[in-house]
């Protein structure tokens, strides 16, 4: 079988939404399918790319820049692709990575590449939709586009329940064929030592971009009179557009030395033996891979109740959420969280229970199932 993949995803070299298709295409190899993956181009080839055409994925790159004026996408939602790589490889099955829910529909220019190389060619398609919101609004046209791209797939991937329930509600529509994946771990799922740190050690893992993220809130949440007699430290980690505004705003709310920015880390073992808990204060999520890893190591997590948040922080069990990205309901998911603070471990211990019982350990090969049955539907 051939398998392609059309990746949206365009906001770093790499991020932790490729991991499940690339998990995918590993798993195809394995078995003996042809591989095609059309990437944006990145500033530089990250390593993940690499191992994939070595271990035989083929790699097409689309240059942004000319893809723009070949499909005079509008920006700012332009997502230019070019699809006559994708042609040659004459394809069984296209699995359609998005980085957002409407990635496809909200531009007009990567709708008509879509439609123009694979719905008008009746070749089955599986949109994988890796992160969504329950306030991101659509026009009637892109409303339209939507409910056709949706009612035409062969098959329709979520990581989150919850953002397929929401994009029906945009759509006043049913979003047939649709399954729930999960995304593969990059952890063990072994309890981490505990810390022996007096200091409550919480750690932010995300990419440094607040209006998806929300770092700002939690920062402000943590800038409260209540906070500031307690020991406690925030590590953000990650990389993103953001990292001198929300320097910035830890100065602004006198947050310096408490609030610390420590980049990108590769090693999420090391980082959990160093840190209590998680503290996520997303704004939109599909389901969060720093979620799904903390719990792995038996690392309780406070989070607000997007995407698939709910269906794994179980509040008093595995952690506590808050109802929104905002500072007061953050504020009380916190303190709730700060009072249970001598169960902190137990939490983290059932954190971990509930991660292996839950746990897809092969989710790659789970998404491939899909697609080969999404190719079966061509001769039917």
């Amino acid at each position: 079988m051939r398998i392609a993949v059309v990746s949206t995803f365009d906001l770093l070299d790499w991020g932790g939404s490729e991991e499940l298709w690339a998990a995918m295409a590993r798993a195809a190899l394995a078995e003996g399918h042809q591989v095609f993956a059309s990437v944006n181009q990145r500033s530089e080839k990250p390593r993940q790319i690499a191992a994939l055409e070595h271990d035989g994925v083929e790699v097409h790159t689309r240059s942004r820049v000319r893809q723009r004026a070949l499909y005079r996408a509008s920006p700012p939602l332009a997502i230019p692709i070019s699809l006559r790589a994708l042609d040659r490889f004459k394809t069984d099955v296209v699995c359609l990575s998005h980085g957002a829910t409407w990635d496809v529909p909200r531009d007009p220019g990567l709708y008509a590449a879509i439609r123009r190389h694979v719905m008008s060619r009746d070749i089955p398609y599986v949109p994988l939709i890796q992160y969504g919101t329950g306030y991101e609004w659509l026009y009637d046209d892109q409303r339209a586009r939507a409910r056709e791209y949706f009612a035409e797939a062969a098959a329709v991937a979520w990581v989150a329940e919850a953002n397929h329930v929401a994009a029906e509600r945009m759509l006043a529509a049913p979003i047939e064929r649709s399954f729930v994946v999960q995304n593969p771990v990059m952890v063990a799922a072994q309890l981490a030592p505990w810390p022996d740190a007096t200091t409550a050690e919480l750690a932010c893992v995300a990419r440094l971009d607040a209006g998806a993220k929300g770092q700002d809130v939690l920062v402000e949440a943590l800038a409260g009179d209540e906070w500031r007699d307690r020991d406690w430290r925030l590590t953000l980690y990650g990389a993103g557009v953001d990292e001198a505004w929300l320097t910035s705003l830890i100065h602004h709310y006198g947050l310096e030395g408490r609030v610390v920015l420590a980049g990108h880390v590769d090693a999420v073992d090391e980082l959990w033996r160093r840190h209590h808990a998680l503290v996520l204060p997303s704004r939109a999520e599909g389901t969060s891979l720093a979620l799904l890893e903390a719990m792995a190591v038996g690392r309780p997590c406070v989070a607000t109740d997007v995407g698939g948040a709910s269906e794994w922080v179980v509040p008093g069990q595995t952690g506590f959420l808050a109802s929104a990205a905002t500072a007061p309901s953050l504020r009380r998911a916190l303190e709730s969280f700060w009072s249970a603070r001598s169960t902190w471990q137990s939490m983290g211990v059932q954190a971990h229970e509930l991660f292996v019982r839950r746990q897809d350990p092969e989710p790659g090969a789970t998404l491939l199932g899909h697609l080969e049955r999404a190719a079966s539907t061509r001769s039917s």
